[in-house]
């Protein structure tokens, strides 16, 4: 079983804009130049719970200062690319259907005073306009069409992962139990998120009222994992970034959330080859005997960097036992 913490879903963006030039960067100067015309960069998800589904377009900025390093630690991505918003992208399945994405408008104002309202299209993304629906099992092809080029990936939507249930032992978190299939490869990602009675979200990624399908692209920590070592079954499986001991940790808890919801994808290999690709690239530590970081492999032709991710989804709502 192999386990990562990642940055968040849609630092995806951010882990190859620093891809980009890392070959070329002397590493006693902070300022850095990129390749004047880089490429397109793409992160995508189709789930199998109701639409809208989102994709994301950008390219890098031009250039990056190691002392912008904040904008890869939350919503501040934006500063260190350029959202793409006049692409065509084209959503279909191996059924016929098919979506021309629109370019999202949509605007979600903070839930407390402190935060800006976000806006979407400040951010590259796109959504499915029609009722087309993720589907186990069926094979979807995203099409990008930008500044003369096309630009596509296929994937296929895993089964659904297993149910599972929850234990806690002695943390706080819930722990997930279940029975894990012994003749097939699986791998997962998993989200979480803490939910107060009034649905607000503890991270202040999280202080917007994100749709279903597009709130990891804002996650703070993911998860991802193969079956390789698993038996069938998997017992108090721990998936969360900091679980405290019960009782040791915390002593005063003033707007504590009373749940946690958690989610559990199916991927594909090629997203787990992918996401291990890019936390391998974030331990490089740009010693004098660090080889120098690859390019992770990409779902899109024609030199596109990113990901075409089809999940099936399981859902799960707990209590934090403080």
């Amino acid at each position: 079983m192999k386990s990562f913490d990642i940055p968040p879903s849609h630092l995806v963006i951010g882990l190859l804009c620093a891809l980009l030039f890392s070959s070329c960067v002397d590493r006693s100067e902070f300022d850095l130049e990129l390749d004047p015309d880089p490429p397109l960069m793409i992160n995508a998800l189709i789930t199998d719970q109701a639409g809208p589904y989102y994709v994301q377009v950008s390219k890098a900025v031009s250039n990056f200062s190691g002392q912008d390093e904040y904008a890869f630690g939350g919503l501040h991505i934006g500063e260190s690319f350029n959202p793409i918003t006049d692409a065509t992208v084209i959503l279909s399945d191996d059924q016929g259907n098919s979506d021309v994405l629109e370019l999202c408008t949509q605007s979600f104002a903070p839930k407390s005073s402190w935060g800006d309202t976000l806006k979407l299209n400040q951010y590259g993304f796109y959504k499915t306009s029609t009722n087309l629906r993720g589907v186990p099992g069926r094979t979807y092809t995203l099409t990008v069409q930008y500044d003369g080029n096309t630009y596509e990936a296929k994937t296929t939507m895993p089964n659904a992962p297993p149910t599972p249930t929850i234990s806690y032992d002695q943390y706080i978190y819930p722990l997930l139990n279940f029975n894990e299939p012994q003749d097939e490869e699986n791998y997962y990602m998993f989200f979480y998120r803490e939910v107060f009675d009034n649905d607000s979200i503890s991270s202040p990624a999280f202080a917007y009222n994100y749709p279903d399908n597009l709130w990891p692209f804002f996650y703070t920590s993911i998860q991802i994992r193969s079956d390789q070592f698993w038996g069938s079954e998997v017992s108090n499986l721990d998936i969360h970034e900091n679980n405290l001991i019960k009782g040791t940790q915390i002593k005063f808890c003033f707007e504590c959330a009373e749940n946690m919801l958690i989610q559990m994808h199916s991927i594909t290999k090629e997203v787990y080859d992918f996401y291990s690709s890019l936390k391998q690239q974030a331990r490089n530590d740009g010693g004098t005997f660090t080889t120098e970081p690859a390019t992770p492999p990409s779902s899109f032709t024609n030199g596109v960097l990113g990901i075409f991710r089809a999940s099936a989804v399981q859902s799960i709502t707990a209590p934090i036992k403080y």
